[in-house]
């Protein structure tokens, strides 16, 4: 127990002023440790070496472009799958097709198949315009911006000479 809250003390106004002189001192260290904790933070800061480095023109206007590639394969992608969803066929479409009271055997069947040769034309549909033509496009966009700045980072300088 502190000194000045001894319990033999019965003058309250001591007790004030003791209670008093815990409570500043208690500020005066917390504010002490946050200045310095703020102290401390900011100047490992700024010892720390910079992590990032700019990059070249040409690595920015890739990594740009190939921002650019992969935010329109993602909207292709989402339009596709509305494109796909919006004109899928229901069951009671098919029924409708199949005419008055169809079997319930050839209505699943016919079903299953009209949803696999959907799902197969817009697959069809999809895959040379994004997957064989803008993908390549990206991932060669995306690898030259940033190996090359990996292969700066590695070499030292940009002619290779570590």
């Amino acid at each position: 127990m502190p000194r000045d809250l001894k319990p033999q003390d019965s003058d309250p106004a001591a007790r004030k002023v003791s209670t008093k002189s815990i409570s500043d001192t208690l500020g005066d260290v917390s504010e002490v440790v946050l200045n310095k904790s703020r102290t401390l933070l900011s100047d490992i800061a700024e010892e720390l070496p910079s992590l990032r480095t700019q990059p070249t023109w040409i690595e920015w206007f890739g990594a740009r472009l190939a921002k650019m590639v992969l935010l329109f394969i993602g909207f292709l992608l989402l339009l596709f799958v509305l494109i796909w969803w919006s004109t899928l066929p229901s069951i009671s479409e098919v029924g409708t097709a199949l005419g008055p009271n169809p079997d319930p055997v050839k209505l699943a069947e016919a079903f299953n198949k009209i949803r696999e040769s959907h799902t197969q034309w817009v697959t069809e549909f999809f895959q040379p315009v994004v997957v064989t033509t803008l993908l390549p496009i990206f991932t060669l966009l995306a690898g030259y911006a940033f190996g090359s700045q990996q292969t700066n980072r590695g070499n030292g300088d940009n002619n290779g000479n570590g």
